[in-house]
């Protein structure tokens, strides 16, 4: 009967902010989190709100070399090596990456976040979750 009312306790003590901490704390999470927003986002051009990187400007192109098409934020080089998943709370994390060049924070523009998922990959995010969600509730609930 004690084990019963051990069992209770742990389930009345375990909390969502608890559960979504531990499921964002972990490693593999952080990494899939950071694919979803480098490889199924920027690499395809898309920003956080599901819409696309705007067209370099004239100046880009014409004192850059910049080409006439949309911006490329991707790449394999700093700026991708500086993404990180932090302030992970009870509701929420952020993703962040050092964007800063001179004069300009590429991870924002007034037309929208780089940084951040579409609903599309909240999506393929909450589904990988889902499993380890399971095994740490079963690890906090059984612990006796």
């Amino acid at each position: 009967m004690e084990a019963l009312f051990k069992l209770a306790d742990n389930i009345r003590k375990l909390s969502i902010g608890e559960l979504f901490v531990l499921t964002f704390s972990d490693q593999e999470t952080e990494n899939y989190v950071l694919f979803l927003n480098r490889e199924l986002q920027l690499r395809m051009g898309i920003l956080a709100d599901g819409s696309l990187l705007p067209f370099y400007s004239e100046i880009s192109q014409e004192h850059y070399g910049k080409p006439n098409k949309r911006w490329t934020l991707y790449d394999t080089g700093y700026f991708y090596k500086s993404f990180d998943l932090s302030g992970v709370s009870e509701d929420h994390f952020l993703i962040e990456a050092d964007g800063v060049k001179p004069n300009r924070d590429w991870t924002k523009y007034r037309g929208g976040n780089v940084l951040g998922l579409t609903d599309e990959n909240k999506e393929l995010l909450v589904q990988e979750i889902q499993p380890l969600m399971v095994k740490i509730l079963k690890e906090k609930i059984l612990k006796l």
